[in-house]
């Protein structure tokens, strides 16, 4: 299924104290002043992504890619505006993050199209697809500890894709 992406005046700002002593003042004491300032890190973001269309994020560091990437996923909540999306929207940011090395590929396979909220009948449908897109052959059975950081990032991306 292809979706769509539509993203309206989004905004993330983090808080920023001046030391440590400073947040723990603002927690302890609730609606007395405020000992934090606003860092906005992305602000008035808006654009659209019609379904089948592919776009690119390129930026400096700490421009905010990563950050509209998480507030497009639902990982981050936006400080202001908002995203919406129609269809499957899955994150790939810092791909097999979440693979555990004890675990074979499949079943960390298995794992990760559950935490992308397929079944496991949908999964079991999908992993001849994902085992010969990854292609890393016979290592799908073995613990993903033994595997190159190549086979890995294929693994992983096969899952998400």
């Amino acid at each position: 299924m292809t979706g769509s992406i539509e993203v309206t005046n989004l905004g993330k700002a983090y808080k920023q104290y001046s030391n440590r002593w400073a947040r723990l003042a603002e927690w302890l004491l609730p609606g007395k002043r405020l000992h934090h300032h606003l860092h906005w890190v992305l602000q008035d973001i808006n654009f659209r992504v019609a379904p089948g269309e592919a776009v690119g994020i390129v930026g400096i560091n700490g421009a905010g890619k990563s950050t509209l990437l998480k507030l497009i996923t639902g990982t981050t909540q936006p400080t202001s505006g908002e995203v919406a999306t129609s269809g499957r929207v899955a994150a790939m940011l810092e791909l097999g993050m979440g693979f555990h090395p004890d675990f074979t590929g499949r079943q960390n396979a298995i794992m990760g199209g559950q935490l992308l909220g397929l079944s496991l009948e949908e999964i079991d449908k999908l992993m001849p697809g994902i085992e010969s897109f990854a292609e890393i052959g016979g290592y799908i059975d073995q613990p993903v500890r033994v595997y190159s950081s190549g086979m890995q990032t294929r693994l992983a991306f096969a899952v998400a894709t």
